[in-house]
């Protein structure tokens, strides 16, 4: 175990959950890029506890974390969504500028460009969970339902917070078990390397930003292609290193 990943592991299970364990796997569920339809419908995962104004809160007071999801519609604006994250210090990106923590205008305006149809919605849930049984019964095969219900085939996962890239971990390799094609943005590689996903992009940018920084527009837009290209080129399990950098200017 690398040594940020134990330290992790030691930090949840002395302020939480004494047993708690961050899974590992050597096997790496994984779909050839090669059957990926022409134009698959894409949907994102946000593991940020982000909501639509009108929809119910998380639950934010839950030691091991909420274990429900949110359905975000496609058509919001980040102005939209709800930030109450706990973290002032993570949410304070999103709270500026929510198209750091899920890029749904530009996951709009990308569509013809890349190639994929975009689909009725997205996801959010809580990722910073310490209930390892009840994110693998309960919240994964909620949320991998809803997707195969909208007839989402191809998935881009933002890990928010430390914790919430084991989560995300957890259902990127759901999901891909599933038959989805996914790829998923991480600031903590070694944790994301650690729990085996199919596919995973890492940056260099703090936790609660995953696509870059506040207000850059142009960063956000070249994280979501690249994230893109390496779901569609990828033939083998691993993780790419993001070439852009934290506040990068593009024309």
């Amino acid at each position: 175990m690398h040594p940020k990943v134990a330290e992790i592991q030691e930090r949840v299970r002395r302020d939480y959950a004494p047993e708690f364990t961050l899974l590992s796997h050597v096997a790496i569920p994984f779909q050839s890029p090669d059957r990926l339809p022409a134009r698959p419908r894409a949907a994102m995962v946000t593991s940020a506890a982000v909501f639509a104004r009108g929809q119910e809160p998380f639950d934010l007071s839950t030691p091991s974390g909420d274990l429900t999801f949110r359905p975000l519609p496609a058509a919001l604006d980040g102005r939209d969504l709800v930030v109450e994250y706990a973290s002032t210090v993570r949410s304070r990106f999103a709270v500026e500028d929510p198209e750091c923590l899920l890029p749904l205008r530009i996951f709009r305006d990308l569509a013809e460009e890349l190639g994929y149809e975009p689909a009725r919605g997205h996801i959010s849930f809580h990722g910073g969970i310490t209930d390892t049984a009840g994110l693998l019964e309960k919240t994964l095969p909620a949320i991998s339902a809803h997707l195969r219900k909208e007839g989402v085939e191809a998935v881009l996962l933002f890990p928010s917070c430390s914790l919430c890239h084991h989560s995300t971990a957890l259902l990127q390799r759901r999901l891909e078990e599933e038959g989805m094609f996914t790829v998923s943005m991480t600031v903590f590689p070694e944790l994301t390397a650690h729990a085996g996903v199919p596919r995973g992009v890492s940056a260099r940018f703090p936790y609660g930003a995953p696509a870059g920084n506040p207000g850059n527009g142009g960063l956000h837009r070249a994280v979501a292609r690249f994230l893109w290209e390496r779901l569609r080129s990828r033939t083998v399990p691993g993780i790419d290193p993001l070439p852009y950098t934290w506040r990068q200017s593009f024309a």
